[in-house]
This record gives C-alpha cells, sequence and structure tokens, in this order.
C-alpha cells in the first residue's frame, strides 16, 4: 500500500550561511533578528466555508494555520500559543509569506547557557529559549478570544471553531458534512525532518514527530512540514453491466446511456459526527452525542458524464464499462471522523437505462433502478480511504468495497529568500 502520508509544506525558518564555532562560543548568526518565515505547497481559489471544501492536493491548498508556543530558559512545553495564534500564512508554489507581513515573528536569539560572551546569548541563569509549531489545513478565520468563525464564514459543517487563544493545547472542531459541498479535508502537520541544526548544539528530531522546541537555526534551514490527514475519505466508483446480448461485460449499446440521480450512504451504527482534533498528538476526543451517518452525492457533485438530465434523450457519455468516480472532480469527496464503532454501511442508488426509440410517442424508453446493497463490517481510521465501487445492471447493482492509504504526494518545496 501507499504510504499514508498527505503532502509536504516547509515552514521556512530563514536561512544564513553558517560559519565554525565551538560551542562555548556565541555565533554571530545569534546576533541578527531572524524572522520566521513559512512556505507551503498548495493551492485553490477562495471558498468562504468552513475551510476550503474538496481533497487537499498540491493544486487546492493556497493557506494553512500555524500555531506557536515560546518557552524560556529550557523550560518545557506546555502548548500555550503565545508567540503565534491561528496565524495565516499564504501565497503559490515558490513564494510563501505570512497573509499580514506586520505580524512577522523573530527566532529568539537566547541559544546557549555557557556564558554571554557578546551582550546576546543567554547566560547559563538565563537559559536557552525554543519555539513549538503545530499547524492545520485548510486555513479558517475566527475571533482569537473566543474561537468562533468570523461572521463572514459561518458555518456548522467543516471546521466549526479553533480554541480560544488563551487554551492550552490548540484544537480544531470538525463536523461531518453530508454532502459534498461543505466537506472539508482537515489535515494536521508533523516534522518531514530526520535532523535540525541550530545555532548551537543539536537537536533530535525525527521524521513524523511534531514539532517543538526548536532553536535558532544555524544554516539555511526549513522546517519541513508533512501534512497528514485527521479524517477517512470515502469514495465511490461506478460502472456498468448493461451489456448487449452475449455480448463482455460492459460493452453496452452504444444509444443506451446509464445514468445516475443520486447516492445515498446511512451506517447501521450510530457515529461521531463532531469531535475535536487535538494539533498537539492528532488525537480526536468526542462529546457523548452521536447518531447514524448520512451522506449523499447528487446533482452538480456527480460526474458530469454521469449524470441523469432527466426524461430525455441522454446527451451525456453515462456510466461504461471502466470504473470511475462518480463525483464531479478529483477534489470532490466525502469525509467522516475516524472512530473505534465498527458499522455497515446501506448504500442506496438511483439510476436511470435509457434507449432511443423513434416508434415510441415519448421517442425513448426509460427504466429507473432503486437498488440498496449493504457493505461489510467497516471501523473508520484516520488517513484511509474507504472506496466503494458499484457496477450497475438492468435491475441490480454487484458490489465491492476497499481499504487504502488516503495519499496526496507533493515532492517539490519552495526556496525560502535568505535574509541578510
Amino acid at each position: 500500500m501507499k504510504k499514508n502520508l498527505l503532502f509536504l509544506a516547509a515552514i521556512g525558518l530563514v536561512a544564513f550561511s553558517s560559519c565554525t564555532q565551538s560551542e562555548d562560543e556565541v555565533p554571530a548568526r545569534s546576533t541578527e533578528l531572524v524572522p520566521v518565515q513559512f512556505s507551503t505547497y498548495l493551492g485553490q481559489p477562495a471558498q468562504v466555508k468552513a475551510g476550503k471544501t474538496g481533497e487537499l492536493t498540491a493544486t487546492t491548498l493556497t493557506d494553512f494555520g500555524v500555531f506557536a508556543e515560546y518557552t524560556h530558559a529550557n523550560a518545557s512545553n506546555t502548548y500555550t500559543p503565545n508567540f503565534m495564534y491561528n496565524e495565516k500564512i499564504t501565497g503559490t508554489t515558490g513564494s510563501y509569506t505570512y497573509a499580514d507581513v506586520a505580524l512577522t515573528k523573530y527566532w529568539p536569539n537566547e541559544v546557549v547557557t555557557s556564558g554571554d560572551t557578546d551582550g546576546n546569548g543567554a547566560t547559563t541563569t538565563d537559559g536557552v529559549d525554543a519555539l513549538s509549531f503545530w499547524a492545520y489545513a485548510p486555513y479558517v478565520k475566527v475571533t482569537p478570544s473566543t474561537g468562533a468563525l468570523d461572521s463572514e464564514t459561518p458555518t456548522d459543517k467543516g471546521i466549526t471553531a479553533i480554541s480560544k487563544n488563551n487554551e492550552n493545547k490548540p484544537t480544531i472542531s470538525y463536523t461531518v458534512a453530508s454532502s459534498p459541498e461543505n466537506s472539508v479535508d482537515l489535515c494536521y502537520g508533523v516534522s518531514n525532518m530526520n535532523s535540525w541544526t541550530p545555532v548551537v548544539g543539536t537537536k533530535t528530531i525525527n521524521k513524523g514527530d511534531f514539532i517543538t522546541l526548536l532553536t535558532k537555526p544555524a544554516v539555511d534551514t526549513k522546517v519541513d512540514i508533512l501534512f497528514k490527514h485527521a479524517l477517512s475519505k470515502l469514495s465511490i466508483e461506478a460502472a456498468t453491466s448493461v451489456a448487449k446480448e452475449n455480448a463482455p461485460l460492459g460493452n453496452t449499446q452504444e444509444s443506451t446511456k446509464v445514468t445516475i440521480e443520486k447516492i445515498e450512504i446511512k451506517s447501521t451504527a450510530k457515529l461521531n459526527q463532531s469531535g475535536k482534533l487535538d494539533l498537539t498528538d492528532g488525537t480526536w476526543s468526542f462529546d457523548a452525542t452521536t447518531k447514524e451517518l448520512a451522506l449523499n452525492v447528487e446533482g452538480d457533485y456527480l460526474r458530469p458524464s454521469f449524470k441523469d438530465g432527466g426524461d430525455q434523450v441522454q446527451t451525456v457519455e453515462g456510466v461504461t464499462g471502466t470504473l470511475q468516480s462518480v463525483f464531479k472532480d478529483e477534489t470532490t469527496m466525502l469525509t467522516v471522523i475516524p472512530t473505534s464503532t465498527t458499522t455497515k454501511l446501506d448504500v442506496t442508488i438511483t439510476y436511470y437505462v435509457t434507449t432511443p426509440d423513434e416508434k415510441l410517442a415519448a421517442t425513448y424508453a426509460r427504466v429507473k433502478n432503486v437498488i440498496t446493497k449493504q457493505t461489510g463490517n467497516i471501523t473508520f481510521e484516520q488517513g484511509k480511504n474507504y472506496k466503494l465501487k458499484l457496477v450497475l445492471g438492468l435491475a441490480d447493482v454487484q458490489f465491492d468495497a476497499t481499504v487504502e492509504e488516503w495519499t496526496t504526494t507533493l515532492d517539490t518545496q519552495a526556496d525560502l529568500p535568505k535574509n541578510k
């Protein structure tokens, strides 16, 4: 299976050429103001929902949010966003910046404890200062004191709130949408690094770790973020078995069209419809409210060539003998909050088989089919894609379901400007 990773983002923490120094010297770099800068990787026209709708890929994200904590004198994390709160980072490949450049932050200069040799490093008493980062995507605007969505982008689906600016452990509140219209691909960030080189000393960090307690970088360094899917994805593919007599499966009569009106999905068990994602460890928490999952795909969210056009001769290609996604494009999706509860899914599809016939008064023959099938047991896991495969016949639907890693990968990273 493919790796259970999403895509790469880089938080660019400025870059200087480093010089050789011993650990008991305070290098010249420690005296300079070094801004914390960011770069990212994805883009899509803005939609004022609870985060941009659809799957996040290398072409569907233009912004993400960052929380950061400043710790002084070798202190441990309290996970309080006292350095950055929901900082919006925006841009396109190769050019990323703070959405509000006036909010640019700088690395703390206290980087050693062996003595304040030039008036800029830490003393033994002061200790070392560090920054920790927690990120999510896609970005949403909130009121910091309440965490409520900005009045310009209210919604009760997708990302619905963020923890307040005085709360420990940044969290993202999320509610499942019944339609792709409001389905948001919530992601959280971890390290894509296997090393970090500070001005003085060493820092152990591994790929997949959360990015905590980094001190000022010594060389041209990026803090690379690996964004991971926080949800489960539900995808649907369809093909047809409406065939000519004695012809292979899927070889339909050229004029006969199989078109879809809608697909409805319901869980047999009660599941969590809302939850909070902890950005400091990637885990979910829930209240006690559960209900049966109810999802649907219809109208403009169907693949245009599959979409039924009503009581008339169908002009679209229709469902073919090859399995294809039923969604309108590659980023349209349905999401489910991960759960330990096992459920089955009742899948109901309404579709038509239409054949032109000039001898008929209506000039076509048209048959409506409403078929319901049930999956086997499913337990929705974080970062997994649950793919339903439907083969549509004249009076029945053949059914298959598979589980695979949900993978969207970006291999390129933007270069950040150097600070002089």
